[in-house]
């Protein structure tokens, strides 16, 4: 144990260099914040032909939009809109009758807006 003070006279200070019985923080830090994030992951495949895998995770329960859109932000389909249970989900978007280009999913809720960028190549 070593003591002293503070360089400017104020409160004594002490360093203890064995643990001190009772002061463990182990097992309380708090989960990373991006445990808590609303995450729209890279889409599988990735360029796609006809059919994507879309996964992401909601932070908590609530109202859920995924919606898709082309390059000049034009509105392409709505995958999901409706309540859903915090976590991690997936679904499988089929780009059957659209041409070869860049879309962009977008998933909203109330704590966020997230966008991922899709290749369908013919």
């Amino acid at each position: 144990m070593s003591e002293g003070r503070q360089s400017d006279g104020g409160e004594p200070w002490v360093f203890f260099t064995e643990p001190t019985p009772g002061t463990s923080n182990e097992g309380t830090a708090a989960p990373p914040p991006a445990a808590f994030a609303l995450r729209l992951l890279p889409n599988h495949p990735n360029p796609f032909n006809p059919t994507t895998r879309l996964r992401f995770e909601l932070p908590r329960e609530g109202h859920a939009r995924l919606s898709i859109h082309d390059v000049a932000g034009r509105h392409v389909a709505t995958l999901l809109d409706g309540p859903l249970a915090a976590g991690p989900h997936e679904l499988d978007w089929e780009a059957d009758d659209l041409p070869t280009g860049i879309y962009f999913a977008k998933l909203s809720m109330e704590q966020g807006v997230r966008t991922q960028k899709l290749v369908l190549l013919r």
